[in-house]
Order: structure tokens, then sequence, then C-alpha cells
């Protein structure tokens, strides 16, 4: 009895260390919409979610970490823009954490992360407007 008992408070530790808080890991949500659609004023990115018909929207979330990891490491690949101007959004993108929300806002053409200036590339573009 004590050897199972033993037995059971060893596998139990184990299983604890050993598995790691799914909650740690990041989880992206990306809105958009068709990112060719035209509009008669720039969207601002603050605004984005109340300028579109619910119907407009795409959902995509990403939650698998190789997925994640795969699209965080697009983001740091990307190269900083001359222009400075907001995009004209069609993408939101957020990146929470247990600690924080990151917010992007996209066209694409260009997007701001962090209060910086990136040019889109090909392959974050064909993931934020591809289902």
């Amino acid at each position: 009895m004590t050897k199972k008992l033993l037995l059971i408070c060893l596998t139990i530790l184990f299983n604890c260390q050993t598995k790691k808080d799914k909650s740690d890991d990041p989880i992206i949500t990306i809105y958009s919409v068709d990112k060719d659609i035209e509009t008669i004023i720039s969207i601002q990115c603050s605004e984005f979610l109340n300028q579109f018909d619910g119907t407009e929207f795409k959902t995509k979330k990403l939650t698998e970490k190789r997925t994640v990891d795969y699209f965080l490491h697009q983001l740091e690949d990307l190269g900083l823009a001359s222009d400075k101007r907001d995009p004209d959004t069609r993408g939101m993108i957020l990146i929470k954490t247990k600690t924080a929300t990151d917010t992007i806002c996209a066209d694409k053409f260009s997007l701001r992360y962090r209060n910086k200036y990136y040019l889109m590339s090909d392959k974050l573009r064909k993931e934020i407007w591809t289902e």
C-alpha cells in the first residue's frame, strides 16, 4: 500500500513539474476585412471594429504553439517603413499573453506595431488575409 501511495505521489509531482501552463502561451486573434475594400475616409485602428458591418469581418484565432511562434517570427523579420502614417486599417491583430495584449494595425502595405511602422511582408499579408 505504501509503495502504491508513493508511486501515485511521484506521478502527480512529476506531471505537475513537466506540464507547462497553457495560459502562458500567447494567443493571436486576427480580425480582417477585404484588404482591397474602399472607404471614403482612412480607418484608424481604434475605430476599426466599429467601421464595418459585422458580416464583413473574418476572425482567425491562432493558438497552436508552432503557428503562433511562426507568426511572431514573421513580425521580428519586418523592415521599418520610412512612411510614418497610420495604416488605413483593414486588419487588426491582438497578441494576448497572460500579462498584456499587443495590438497591431495593418493595411495591405504597412502595419503599426508598438508605435513603430513596418513594411508588410508577403508572408504576413497571406497569413492575415488568407483563410
